[in-house]
């Protein structure tokens, strides 16, 4: 009898995952069928955002976060978070898709330039982003922004509800972290950065976890990670920890932590905020 109802309840999450799969691609097809010998024939997708059901750890939806660029470069300066993506579509019923730059769906923009032809960029879509993902580069670079686009992120974070995951790779407090708390300082100046206590929902949302993760640069680094709150909602993490090697796969030191972690980190970003649709989702 047991068997027989988890049977049926595989079975009503296996239909409503194919429920959201139709309806992501009734909103998103608006391109021609790709030929693709490995993948099979799919249509292109030209979507961002994320479509949330279900309750608290058996949450089911789908999530696609796009790269996002500035005038000086990209948020993802050392590559696609692969390996987070393929775990969070092995270890959960969440479907999420991370969207690099050549994909069929338009370069997102924190405020579009000139000299960016309007048929490449999707001027609307750093509104419709779950949420923004920022790493280092290797050469420990600052991040400056113009005052267009520290009105778009401050818009996004403040008034659309967004969510910013900043992580340094870098092994000290160089150029990159002190011009992250520069900026959020100049776009956020009344919400300060403070440390996140170990018993945030963070860490507790999907996987149950003590607190930070161990990452590449622990050793060296503080144990809480800090954040900026807007009325009482997480908006922004900052990690000097370093898990983006992880989240990419070039980490040679595998641990599930900087996973398990990611992972939450999403889930608490599509369910908080105004831009994902989370009203099916009960905590």
């Amino acid at each position: 009898m047991e068997t027989a109802r988890r049977d049926t309840v595989t079975s009503l999450k296996l239909i409503v995952v194919s429920v959201l799969f139709t309806l992501l691609i009734a909103c998103s097809y608006n391109g021609p069928i790709v030929k693709n010998a490995a993948q099979g024939t799919q249509p292109k997708i030209h979507w961002s955002g994320a479509f949330i059901h279900g309750r608290s750890n058996d949450i089911i939806g789908l999530v696609h976060i796009s790269e996002v660029f500035y005038e000086d470069g990209s948020f993802w300066s050392q590559g696609k978070p692969t390996a987070l993506e393929k775990w969070i579509n092995t270890k959960s019923q969440l479907h999420v898709r991370f969207i690099p730059r050549g994909t069929s769906v338009k370069s997102v923009h924190l405020s579009p330039s000139s000299n960016i032809h309007a048929d490449k960029v999707d001027s609307d879509g750093l509104f419709n982003q779950p949420m923004l993902l920022l790493d280092s580069d290797n050469k420990d670079t600052g991040i400056y922004l113009s005052v267009a686009e520290r009105e778009n992120l401050r818009r996004y974070l403040v008034e659309k509800g967004g969510f910013l995951f900043v992580d340094d790779s870098s092994r000290k407090e160089g150029e990159f972290y002190r011009s992250v708390r520069m900026m959020l300082e100049e776009v956020l100046p009344a919400y300060p950065i403070e440390p996140i206590p170990d018993d945030h929902e963070i860490y507790s949302c999907f996987y149950q976890m003590s607190g930070a993760p161990v990452g590449k640069n622990s050793g060296s680094r503080p144990l809480a990670l800090e954040g900026i709150s807007i009325n009482g909602r997480l908006a922004v993490l900052i990690s000097q920890r370093g898990y983006w090697d992880s989240f990419t796969g070039r980490s040679r030191h595998y641990s599930p932590g900087p996973m398990m972690f990611g992972t939450n980190m999403i889930v608490y970003a599509v369910t908080h905020g105004h831009i994902s649709d989370h009203a099916a989702y009960t905590p």
